[in-house]
């Protein structure tokens, strides 16, 4: 009973602080710093309703710093982490893509880890994203004495956007998110309260934060910035563009307590491809307290995986792998939004997971929470603008006219900015519009080449009134 009366006393005391910082502390101005050239030097994060947060990858004296350290002082060290990330650069702006959130934070592994699978730190951190047990446990991971989902890149990488959305959702701030991503939540909430300011700058430089996280944020801002801006620092962009990539996988059942090397002998795959794809198997063999274990494998089709799994299978009793949910069964009252933020995954993605083609599901349904499969769509269905593109470059390298690119993505003229997610897909018949501020019908008909009468009927419009978010179909 104290137990419990202790618990709750410090949820209250959690929800207390942090309700007295969002509305209580003082909202400061940025201090006087003159930010980097436009272009690759913004961080952009999109939610459902289109507002765009960005952050703004400063140039004063302590991100200066930092540059200068990864383009000069620790060049060859940085250059090794470039390339190392190479290989997990698609798994993770896949996974922050869909869920729309800053592809750029696919930097935060390097500074963590160095994009290690298997880094451990003093505090016992352990993986790529650096998730100590607790936090990885508390998104999703599995972690026990026979697997450590936290060094599994596409797992952790799922686990860290929930972990940045719920960071960003308090501080409203990808500066503070990013410093309470290294020092904890409440490290900062202090901070702010004894600061009495959400302005990262000010509490650095009033060393309210640990020393760590004053050089963290700047040092994240720094290789994030030297990272998009290769050329500019003289690394061979084409030779690192040529580093081997993750392939595309997909989850397989097999069941607990059997060896790496009999699963391969069975499915006729190497036996080091399936220890490579699945670091978090830390003995080479699935949990044997459970019935069956789901392992990453080589994305094609497998034929008699039944007969396959009767050959492996052994008696084994069902046991829980780990607290997050993988899969849940709607009730009644249930839409997919509520599902999607009740477990921190963004709706287009739930939808993708489960094959929706609308946001319709019915009660008894059973609703998958995590991919089970993982397929790159960084470059193929989407397109990150970089420095010095322009509309007829991204048309010609996807193989798309610059009318059709424009009509994809809702674009009147020809500005783009650095950082901005492009649809690239092809054969698109039916495009959807969002109302911006200062559209009417003939203004989106001149760009559809159409008329502002068929807009009308095909949306049933009984007017020409439109509202700013309203989505035409054309």
């Amino acid at each position: 009973m104290k137990k419990n009366t202790l618990l709750n006393s410090i949820k209250f005391f959690s929800i207390f602080t942090l309700l007295f910082t969002l509305f209580s502390c003082v909202s400061s101005e940025k201090e006087n710093i003159t930010p980097a050239v436009a272009g690759s030097n913004t961080i952009s994060y999109q939610d459902e309703d289109t507002i765009k947060h960005e952050m703004e990858l400063y140039q004063n004296e302590r991100v200066q710093k930092w540059i200068n350290y990864f383009a000069v002082k620790d060049r060859a060290r940085f250059e090794q982490f470039i390339k190392k990330g190479m290989y997990y650069k698609e798994v993770i702006q896949t996974v922050l893509e869909e869920e729309e959130l800053p592809y750029q934070l696919y930097y935060l592994p390097l500074i963590e880890s160095g994009y290690n699978k298997t880094a451990l730190s003093h505090a016992g951190a352990v993986g790529p994203w650096q998730f100590i047990k607790a936090t990885g446990k508390r998104y999703g991971l599995a972690v026990n004495r026979v697997v450590d989902e936290r060094r599994d890149p596409v797992h952790s990488t799922e686990a860290a956007t929930k972990y940045l959305k719920d960071l960003y959702t308090v501080f409203n701030s990808w500066e503070l998110a990013i410093a309470a991503y290294n020092c904890g939540e409440l490290r900062v909430l202090r901070a702010i309260m004894k600061g009495r300011t959400r302005n990262f700058w000010e509490l650095a430089d009033r060393k309210l934060l640990p020393r760590e996280t004053r050089n963290y944020v700047p040092k994240f801002l720094a290789a994030a910035y030297v990272g998009e801006n290769l050329a500019q620092f003289g690394f061979d962009e084409e030779t690192i563009a040529q580093s081997p990539t993750y392939p595309d996988l997909k989850l397989v059942e097999v069941p607990g307590g059997v060896h790496i090397k009999d699963v391969a002998k069975h499915f006729n795959i190497d036996r080091s491809e399936i220890e490579k794809i699945n670091p978090a198997l830390k003995h080479k063999r699935t949990p044997n307290w459970i019935k069956q274990y789901a392992i990453w494998m080589p994305r094609k089709d497998y034929e008699n995986i039944e007969e396959i799994q009767q050959k492996l299978a052994s008696n084994r009793q069902w046991g829980k792998l780990n607290s997050f949910p993988t899969h849940y069964r709607v009730k009644r009252g249930d839409s997919l939004t509520k599902i999607s933020r009740r477990y921190k995954i963004s709706l287009n993605r739930l939808k993708r997971i489960n094959n929706l083609r609308s946001s319709r599901i019915y009660p008894g349904q059973k609703l998958a929470l995590r991919a089970n499969e993982y397929k790159s769509v960084v470059g193929k269905r989407f397109y990150f603008v970089k420095k010095n593109d322009y509309l007829g470059k991204i048309a010609s390298r996807s193989g798309l006219s610059v009318s059709y690119l424009r009509r994809l993505n809702g674009i009147h003229g020809n500005s783009i900015y650095v950082g901005q997610k492009l649809d690239i897909t092809r054969g698109v018949r039916v495009f959807r519009y969002r109302v911006k501020k200062g559209d009417n019908l003939t203004r989106i008909a001149k760009l559809y080449n159409t008329t502002t009468y068929e807009i009308r009927k095909r949306n049933s419009l009984r007017s020409s009134n439109l509202f700013i978010g309203q989505m035409l179909s054309i």
